[in-house]
């Protein structure tokens, strides 16, 4: 995470991205039950600039 995190922001200051979450989107306890290797996942969201 540490380094997707540092590159979308490098990006971001260059103007080649604009990031959507600040802060990663984590799964909900629903589901974890259901899929307990989604504990560990974290979604971060970028639009490329044209």
């Amino acid at each position: 995470d540490r380094i997707v995190k540092t590159y979308m922001r490098e990006q971001e200051k260059a103007g080649t991205i604009k990031i959507l979450t600040k802060k990663p989107i984590r799964p909900g306890q629903e589901e974890i039950r259901s899929n307990p290797r989604a504990r560990s996942a974290m979604l971060r969201a970028a639009v490329k600039n044209t």
